[in-house]
C-alpha cells in the first residue's frame, strides 16, 4: 500500500504574477482573490495553467487586481482538496496580503 503524507497549513510568503481568478475580474477592480503563477505569458502566448504551478489566493481583505503584475503574496498555504480539475489551482493560500514586487526581486531571492 501508498502511503500519503498530510499537508498542514503553513505560514508562507511568495513571489508571482497575479493573473485572473475565479470569475476573472476587470484592471484595478477590488478582488477577494487571484490566481498566482510563476511566468505572466503575454498576448500571443499566455501563461501556462499547470495546476502545480498555480495557486489560488484568497486575500483576507480586497485589493486592486493588476493582470501580469509581480507580486509578493503572504498568508497560509495547504493544498487544495481532491484532484484538481484542468485549469484549477492546486494549493490555495488563505488570509494571504499582497505588496507589490520588482522584477530584481526574482535574481535576489532566487539564483538559477
Amino acid at each position: 500500500t501508498e502511503k500519503t503524507r498530510r499537508q498542514d497549513p503553513r505560514p508562507v510568503r511568495m513571489l508571482g504574477y497575479m493573473m485572473e481568478g475565479y470569475p476573472p475580474s476587470g484592471d484595478g477592480r477590488p478582488v477577494k482573490g487571484f490566481v498566482m503563477m510563476p511566468e505572466a505569458g503575454n498576448i500571443l502566448h499566455p501563461a501556462h495553467r499547470i495546476p502545480d504551478q498555480m495557486v489560488d489566493i484568497r486575500l483576507k481583505n480586497s485589493a486592486p487586481f493588476k493582470f501580469r503584475t509581480l507580486v509578493w503574496a503572504s498568508g497560509t498555504l495547504a493544498r487544495t482538496a481532491g484532484r484538481p480539475k484542468s485549469g484549477d489551482a492546486m494549493y490555495a493560500m488563505t488570509g494571504a496580503t499582497v505588496e507589490p514586487a520588482v522584477q530584481s526581486d526574482i535574481t535576489r531571492w532566487f539564483t538559477p
